[in-house]
């Protein structure tokens, strides 16, 4: 979203950052599990594209440059746009999962 912004691609509105307690399990209440029925984070809503709400970090990367990006983060070109895709899809699939269980093994069960 930063990159975005500093790019000027949201014209008016920007975005908000909603943070989460999760220590409270906010991510687990029933108003965050419309969004996410998994009641995991992250999670975005479009309220420029009547509330759509999308979740998994890959999705919503993917949605925001196809959306938003114009060719800025997901190249046009079809080489280019799968060389970005490939190093997606890598980090959805093996380090974003590797983090989030180091962290929930060191934070909540050690």
């Amino acid at each position: 979203l930063e990159e975005l912004k500093a790019a000027d691609k949201f014209s008016s509105g920007g975005f908000n950052v909603r943070e989460l307690d999760l220590d409270k399990r906010e991510q687990k209440e029933p108003w965050f599990l419309k969004i996410n029925p998994n009641g995991r984070i992250p999670a975005l809503v479009d309220h420029r594209s009547n509330d759509y709400a999308i979740f998994e970090s890959g999705a919503i990367m993917q949605y925001l440059a196809d959306v938003y990006g114009e060719g800025f983060l997901l190249p046009l070109d079809r080489a280019a746009r799968y060389d970005v895709l490939q190093w997606l899809f890598f980090q959805c699939a093996g380090v974003g999962p590797i983090q989030g269980q180091a962290h929930a093994f060191l934070r909540y069960v050690p």
